[in-house]
């Protein structure tokens, strides 16, 4: 077995400053020894700290890549959700149900038709909304506008389930922002560090 200060070296730079590590609503925070929280870390030490964690704990989770929007089986809508898996950058897929032609005739088009490519519309208890309030991300303005804001889910460390006889699927009922605890943490550095 490898020593675990070399197979987590971040973790153990951290644990021997005295500051602690969390994952909090699938983001990576560390608290400094005097009680300092910084919650925005530059995204590749957020990334590797996550990839420790996640190793740590022998947990599969997914950083969200890109999406598009189609109809699948010709009568479904939905919105394709691209993701990499944390540790081994396999790549991964989910899908909500959501709505892709226009409600209402516009300048920009009529009822009915498709809305432009990446575009979606969701309801306020559908199953999208309820994996992006596990982010702690304020829902956008409209929620016709999620497309814009779509690129702040790549800061987060997500975990779902993956959907049976189907390679690289996520369930989307499952998909949701991950937290670990710093005690957590804590003391699975620390049992796995007096076993090597």
């Amino acid at each position: 077995m490898n020593n675990i200060k070399n197979r987590l070296p971040m973790l153990n730079a951290l644990t021997t400053l005295g500051d602690s590590t969390s994952i909090e609503g699938g983001q990576v925070v560390i608290e400094t020894h005097n009680g300092f929280k910084i919650t925005s870390l530059p995204k590749d030490i957020a990334c590797a700290l996550a990839k420790e964690i996640l190793e740590l704990f022998d947990i599969k989770a997914f950083f969200y890549t890109s999406h598009s929007t189609g109809i699948y089986d010709k009568k479904y809508p939905g919105l394709t959700l691209q993701l990499l898996e944390a540790t081994s950058d396999e790549p991964y897929y989910t899908i909500f149900n959501v709505e892709i032609t226009r409600k209402r005739s516009t300048k920009y088009g009529r009822q009915g038709e498709l809305l432009p490519a990446g575009k979606f519309r969701v309801g306020k208890r559908s199953s999208f909304c309820n994996f992006w309030r596990s982010t702690n991300l304020a829902l956008p303005p409209r929620l016709s506008s999620f497309h814009d804001y779509l690129g702040n889910l790549k800061n987060f460390v997500l975990i779902a389930d993956e959907v049976a006889n189907r390679p690289g699927r996520l369930n989307s009922q499952s998909l949701r922002a991950l937290s670990v605890s710093a005690d957590e943490i804590s003391r699975r550095f620390l049992a796995d560090n007096n076993r090597t």
